[in-house]
């Protein structure tokens, strides 16, 4: 992060040569010259939590030249990058699982087709009639022809 200010004078003249403190919640402290316009910039990482912190910046030198000044804080907010990313890979992740279940519903589909296509086949080849549901049929016929339930062997 980078933060940047300028020391001046009530006629809004910058003031060189002077010495700004920086001081934080967040356990950064560091002493900053200004420029010949009076200004100063610092960087620094910001904290590893997530949170709300302070920044200030206090002129150290006001009263070796008679000036008065008041302290400027700065608050900013830290939060934890990537809580969109994990929103989107859950997103994703719940399209793989119903692409998945799709698949899954039209293999399902396609097979259970396939067994009632072959009980179509076995009623048409062997009359209906006199044969009771369940009852063993014919071992070429894998299927009742009354109900479509797989026979036993």
């Amino acid at each position: 992060m980078k933060v940047s200010g300028a020391i001046t004078d009530f006629n809004r003249n910058g003031l060189p040569d002077m010495t700004v403190l920086l001081t934080s919640d967040f356990d950064f402290k560091k002493e900053v010259g200004t420029d010949s316009g009076g200004h100063f910039e610092v960087s620094f990482y910001a904290p590893d939590r997530e949170g709300v912190y302070r920044l200030t910046a206090r002129f150290v030198d006001s009263d070796l030249f008679g000036y008065t000044a008041d302290d400027e804080t700065i608050t900013f907010s830290v939060q934890r990058r990537g809580k969109s990313d994990d929103l989107i890979l859950g997103v994703v992740g719940l399209v793989a699982i119903a692409a998945l279940a799709i698949a899954i519903a039209a293999l399902v589909l396609r097979t259970r087709a396939k067994q009632l296509t072959q009980v179509e086949e076995t009623r048409a080849a062997t009359p209906a009639a006199g044969i009771k549901c369940g009852q063993q049929i014919a071992k070429a016929m894998k299927f009742c022809p009354q109900c479509g339930a797989k026979q036993s062997a």
